[in-house]
């Protein structure tokens, strides 16, 4: 017995398996939606759902705000290739002497765009100058092919994921903001720059750019548009470490491919964080892939975000990359369906509700909590494209 994971939902990778965690959708409206609060009481919890534009007042006697921001997923391409995740960032900011914050969600990516981002702001100015906190959009997919947009903030960094190619020949993927405002790199096609992302001074609201052979880059912190052979490249995201209370977490677990951006806060009157009595140390676990006779095995933290290989890192003649599985016979027809319609991630479970198998599309993100070995999913046939 097997059922689908609902088409639009970030992974996390649990003990060789994966389980998702759904975000909600994007709401439609002539004018951008208010938050559920806008002079909210110490404790009280608000939510901002994508489009959401709002100023909220700081309850007196607040210390500190807690923010989980999740940026806006990219728009898959009308070939098939899936737009990337948001960036999600979850932090405290201290807030004594201010009286306002002001809110902005990204909105998802239209086809092959690069998804908003999500970003919050000093004050009741939405300017650059002021941000304390941005959650970077996804890439949007590739249009003629399988390749994806880049995710947000890979790996707890700022910088955003370049998008895939569905040509491991050519250097033609858009490259993923670094978190500092400025733009990604162009993709390349035979030779031939195409457009990068545009500069967070500039506007950097997400996806630019179709035209091209090349995925755009990410914006400063909007995901780059998708090309006709290569997605685009993840916006970046930011935290004012100034007034960052500890520490700010970055991953790709933001909006989903076609998933709008979304934050929730409260206000408190003194400090929330957890301190360890003592250091953590990281626990490493092993990452084996196997393919076309060969295998390979990996170190990683566990805790930390891994990126599944794309087509630009295994290859096997005759035969194109789909994505990998946690089991050696996963159906290759499921897998085909999920990269075509740009649907992502694809769980099975048993008759007692437990995961059986999950298949995670070239070059996706896992949450790695446990020891994993993953499978490639080939079909038949490569993609040839010539100058």
């Amino acid at each position: 017995m097997s059922r689908p994971i609902r088409k639009k939902s970030p992974i996390v990778l649990a003990s060789s398996l994966l389980f998702a965690a759904m975000l909600p959708a994007t709401s439609i409206s002539a004018a951008p939606a208010p938050c559920s609060l806008s002079a909210p009481s110490i404790g009280d919890r608000v939510v901002c759902a994508g489009g959401s534009q709002d100023v909220i007042t700081i309850p007196t006697g607040a210390a500190v705000v807690q923010i989980d921001a999740l940026g806006a997923g990219g728009g898959a391409g009308s070939g098939g290739g899936a737009g990337g995740t948001g960036a999600r960032v979850v932090t405290e900011i201290n807030v004594v002497g201010e009286s306002f914050i002001s809110i902005e969600t990204g909105s998802a990516g239209g086809a092959g765009l690069g998804g908003s981002f999500t970003a919050v702001y000093r004050g009741s100015s939405r300017v650059s100058s002021n941000a304390l906190v941005v959650a970077g959009g996804g890439g949007g997919g590739e249009t003629s092919g399988i390749g994806v947009g880049g995710s947000g903030s890979a790996a707890n960094t700022e910088a955003g994921g370049n998008g895939t190619t569905s040509n491991p020949d050519l250097a033609n993927k858009g490259g993923g903001a670094d978190g500092s405002g400025n733009g990604g790199a162009a993709g390349e096609h035979c030779g031939v720059a195409q457009t990068p992302g545009s500069a967070w001074s500039s506007g950097g609201a997400g996806g630019a750019g179709l035209a091209g052979f090349g995925g755009s880059g990410g914006s400063g912190y909007g995901g780059g548009g998708g090309g006709a052979y290569a997605g685009g490249g993840a916006g970046g995201s930011f935290a004012e470490l100034s007034v960052v209370n500890g520490a700010a977490s970055f991953s790709p677990a933001g909006g989903a491919s076609g998933v709008g951006g979304y934050i929730t806060f409260t206000f408190y009157s003194s400090s929330q964080l957890a301190i360890p009595a003592s250091p953590v140390t990281a626990q490493v676990e092993m990452v084996s892939l196997s393919w076309a006779g060969m295998q390979t095995t990996t170190e990683a933290a566990r805790n930390s975000w891994v990126q599944i290989p794309d087509s630009t890192q295994v290859s096997k003649s005759g035969y194109r990359l789909l994505g990998w599985s946690t089991t050696a016979d996963f159906s290759e027809n499921i897998a085909q369906r999920q990269v075509d319609r740009g649907w992502g991630a694809y769980e099975i479970f048993d008759e007692t509700g437990h995961i059986t198998a999950v298949f995670v599309p070239a070059g996706g993100y896992a949450f790695l909590t446990g020891d994993a070995s993953w499978h490639p999913v080939w079909a038949p046939g490569e993609l040839i494209i010539r100058c």
